[in-house]
């Protein structure tokens, strides 16, 4: 059976009725979403931050670095921007720290508040689509950085559950 004009709108609509639709539930859905992953890299970030070992702490905006750093560090862009900047070798603890001081991270310093400005921003738009829009970018944009940031974490965690259980004798 052929379809006539209109027939897909008059579907779309039909089925926009049927689900009860509501555009500014969504937008809260994906800013609450937003809040949940951002509350969670604050944590994260404040245990990279907060170190392993007493002593160990730094600014939150140095954990951000030394998260990229690691992370870079065991890739073939670490690996290219070191030849072609002509890194002089040594341990994987001295090219870490020589990232630090040399690599052009994008993100150089916490970036929780910046992300919650964003997420206020977004509860603040009515249109559906531009909020989907704005939600997406976030994801996409900040994934290598939460990835790094949550990687780092997972280290300092794994390190603390070592220590734990060598002081208990396991």
């Amino acid at each position: 059976m052929p379809a006539t004009f209109g027939d897909f709108e008059k579907g779309c609509e039909a089925l926009g009725a049927e689900l009860d639709f509501n555009p500014k539930q969504m937008v809260h859905v994906l800013a609450d979403h937003m809040d949940r992953v951002i509350d969670y890299q604050d944590t994260c970030l404040g245990v990279v931050a907060d170190g392993v070992y007493v002593g160990d702490q730094v600014s939150r905006d140095q954990a951000v670095i030394d998260s990229q750093a690691w992370t870079i560090a065991f890739t073939d862009v670490g690996k290219t921007f070191a030849r072609d900047k002509a890194w002089s070798g040594g341990t994987v603890g001295g090219f870490v720290d020589w990232l630090k001081e040399n690599y052009p991270f994008r993100v150089k310093i916490d970036p929780i508040p910046s992300w919650r400005k964003q997420v206020a921003r977004l509860r603040a738009k009515a249109n559906p689509h531009v909020a989907l829009a704005n939600y997406q970018s976030f994801m996409d944009v900040t994934a290598e950085l939460r990835d790094a940031i949550e990687s780092s974490a997972a280290s300092a965690e794994a390190e603390i559950d070592r220590l734990i259980d060598e002081r208990r004798g396991k």
